[in-house]
C-alpha cells in the first residue's frame, strides 16, 4: 500500500517480501493445556546475577564530547536481530537497558560498601618513619647575663655581709661579682649540625564499641537489600513495558491489515458502482455515497498505518536498534478456564519484591534503633607504640570513655528511631492491601478480557454472513453499493476489535503477572495458549 508522502509500506509474512499486503500463518502451533493446571513459578532472576556475560566494551565518543561533568558510560558491541520473539526480546533487555546497568551498579556499590563497614572493628596498625636533619650556626651574646648574675652576687653579699668572716665593705673598691663572673665569655658560639631518623609502629583497636559497628553493618545491608528491591521493581516494570509494546505492535499491524483488506474490497465496490452508473442502474446520489465511503476507508487505511510505525517506533526505542523490530510471537489468548484468584494472591504473596523492600526498611530502623541505644554505652580502646630502634621506647595503654551528658538528645533519639520501626510495619499492612487489590483489578481484567474474545467470535461469523448477502443484493439489484461498503466495513471492525480484545488479554496478562512479582511467569501462559493469531509484518520501505 503506497503513501505519496513518505515512502511505501509492505506487509510480509514470515520474512518473505510481496507487493502488497500479504497474511501470515500461525506456525506456532496449539496447546490443549491452556491454563488448566496452576504452575508454581519462581520469581525471575535478580539483574545482578543476570548480566555475568562479558561483552566488548568500548567508550562511546560521542558522550564522551558531550559530557563535560559526568565520565561517559561503557557501551556494549550488542548485536540485536530485528526479528524477534519475545523471549529473545527479554534476554537482550538485560543487555541493553541502561536503566538496568544503573541498577545492577548502584547494587554493587551497596554491597561493597557494607562489606568495608565489617572491618570497622578490627585492630588499626599504622608504621610512621621520619627522617630529619638540624643545622644551627649562631652567636650568642652573655654579656647581659654576666651583668645580671654580677648584680645579684654583690646584693646578696650586701644583705648577708654580716654573718661573713670578712666583711666586703670594709673594702668598697673591689667589685667581687664582677670578679666571679669575669671568666665567664662574653659571646658563646653554637654550630651544630646533626642527622636523625626513626620509625614506629602504632597500633589502635576498639576492644568495645556497644555494637555500634554491627548496627552500622546492618544499616548498609538493609541498604542493599533495598536496592536489589528496588531494582527487581524496576526489572519487572521494564519485562511489562516490553511486553505491551510487542504486542502492540502485533496488533497495530493487525489492524493496518484488516484496513487494508476492508479498502480492497470497497474499491471493487466502488469499481462495480460506477460500472452500475455508466449503465444506469444507480443514481448519482448513490454514486457519490460511494465514493465518500470509500474516501473515508482510504483515510482509516492510512491512520491504521500511521499508528502501526508509531507503535514500531515505540519498540525499537525500548530495544535501542536503529531499524525496526519485527515480532515473530504472535498475540494470543486461552480460552481455557482461568486458575482462581486465591493462586495469584499468593504468588504475589511469594515473589512481589516490594514486600522484600519492606522488609529491608524494617531492617534499617531496626539498625537505626540499635544504633541510638548504642549512644548510651561505654567505648573501650586500646592503643599501642613502639619504636623501632635497639632500644625501643614503647608506650601501651587502654582508654575508656562513657558520655554523660550532652550531643544528641539520646532519648528523642530512640523515640524517633521507633517511629521508623512503627512506619515499615505500617507499611506492610498498606503495601499487601494495595497489592492484593492490584492482583484482584488485574485478575478481574484478564477474564473479562477472555470472555469478550469468545463472545466477539459469533459476531464475526454474522458479519461475514452479512457482507456475503449484501454482495448478492448489490448484483441482484437489491442492496445499494453503499450498504455493501457498510457490511465489509462492519467486518473488518468487527475482526479489529477481536484482535484489540486479544491484545487486551496480553495487556491484562502481563499487569497481572508483574503484580503477582513474577513477570517472566507470562511467557508460560504464552506457551500454553489455545489460540494464536496469525503473525503479519509490516516493512516500511523508502521511495
Amino acid at each position: 500500500m503506497a503513501r505519496n508522502h513518505t515512502g511505501k509500506y509492505l506487509l510480509i509474512m514470515m520474512g518473505l517480501c510481496c507487493s502488497g499486503w500479504a497474511y501470515a500463518d500461525d506456525k506456532m502451533g496449539h496447546d490443549i493445556h491452556g491454563f488448566d493446571a496452576p504452575i508454581e513459578v519462581s520469581s525471575f532472576t535478580p539483574i545482578h546475577e543476570s548480566m555475568n556475560e562479558q561483552v566488548k566494551v568500548q567508550i562511546s565518543d560521542h558522550i564522551a564530547e558531550h559530557s563535560t561533568h559526568i565520565p561517559s558510560p561503557p557501551t556494549y558491541d550488542i548485536h540485536v536481530p530485528d526479528y524477534l520473539s519475545l523471549s529473545q526480546a527479554q534476554a537482550l533487555l538485560l543487555k541493553i537497558s541502561p536503566k538496568i546497568a544503573a541498577d545492577n551498579a548502584l547494587i554493587v556499590s551497596n554491597e561493597q560498601r557494607a562489606k568495608a563497614s565489617q572491618s570497622l572493628n578490627k585492630p588499626i596498625i599504622y608504621l610512621g618513619a621520619t627522617a630529619s636533619h638540624l643545622h644551627l650556626d649562631e652567636h650568642i651574646n652573655t654579656q647581659p647575663l654576666k651583668n645580671r648574675l654580677s648584680d645579684g652576687i654583690n646584693q646578696q653579699i650586701g644583705q648577708n655581709s654580716q654573718t661573713l668572716p670578712i666583711n666586703p665593705s670594709a673594702n668598697p673598691s673591689v667589685n667581687i661579682g664582677e670578679l666571679l663572673t669575669n671568666p665567664l665569655p662574653d659571646t658563646y658560639a653554637l654550630d651544630t649540625d646533626k642527622t636523625r631518623s626513626h620509625a614506629n609502629v602504632t597500633l589502635l583497636w576498639s576492644a568495645y564499641d556497644g555494637q555500634r559497628v554491627k548496627s552500622l553493618t546492618q544499616l548498609l545491608n538493609g541498604m542493599t537489600d533495598e536496592s536489589r528491591a528496588d531494582a527487581d521493581i524496576s526489572l519487572a516494570e521494564q519485562y511489562t513495558t516490553l511486553t505491551k509494546r510487542y504486542f502492540q505492535v502485533q496488533l497495530a499491524i493487525k489492524a493496518a491489515f484488516l484496513r487494508s483488506q476492508a479498502l480492497q474490497a470497497i474499491k471493487e465496490t466502488d469499481y462495480a458502482a460506477q460500472r452500475a452508473l455508466d449503465m444506469g442502474l444507480i443514481s448519482r446520489l448513490e454514486r457519490l455515497e460511494a465514493k465518500k465511503a470509500l474516501a473515508d476507508a482510504d483515510y482509516e487505511n492510512t491512520k491504521a498505518l500511521n499508528d502501526a510505525e508509531l507503535a514500531m517506533n515505540a519498540l525499537q526505542r525500548l530495544m535501542r536498534t536503529p531499524y525496526p523490530i519485527k515480532p515473530t510471537t504472535p498475540l494470543f489468548i486461552s480460552t481455557k478456564p482461568i486458575p482462581k484468584l486465591s493462586y495469584f494472591i499468593e504468588q504475589a504473596k511469594q515473589h512481589h519484591p516490594a514486600f522484600a523492600k519492606v522488609s529491608a526498611k524494617y531492617t534499617q530502623a531496626h539498625a537505626l534503633h540499635a544504633m541510638g541505644k548504642a549512644g548510651n554505652k561505654p567505648t573501650v580502646n586500646v592503643f599501642m607504640r613502639a619504636e623501632l630502634d635497639k632500644n625501643p621506647n614503647w608506650l601501651v595503654g587502654v582508654s575508656a570513655n562513657w558520655k554523660l551528658w550532652g550531643g544528641l538528645d539520646q532519648q528523642l533519639l530512640i523515640q524517633s528511631n521507633l517511629a521508623k520501626l512503627h512506619q515499615a510495619e505500617f507499611s506492610q499492612i498498606d503495601i499487601n492491601d494495595n497489592i492484593m487489590l492490584l492482583v484482584e483489578k488485574n485478575w478481574q481484567s484478564l477474564k473479562n478480557a477472555q470472555k469478550n474474545y469468545i463472545a466477539l467470535a459469533s459476531n464475526i461469523e454474522m458479519a461475514e454472513e452479512l457482507v456475503r448477502f449484501r454482495r448478492l443484493g448489490f448484483q441482484e439489484g437489491m442492496n445499494t453499493a453503499v450498504e455493501v461498503m457498510q457490511a465489509e466495513a462492519n467486518l473488518e471492525k468487527a475482526k479489529t476489535e477481536q484482535a484489540k480484545t486479544a491484545n487486551d488479554y496480553v495487556q491484562a496478562l502481563a499487569d497481572l503477572m508483574q503484580s503477582c512479582g513474577t513477570p517472566l511467569a507470562f511467557n508460560h501462559h504464552m506457551q500454553t495458549a489455545d489460540v494464536k493469531l496469525p503473525v503479519v509484518y509490516l516493512q516500511y520501505q523508502h521511495d
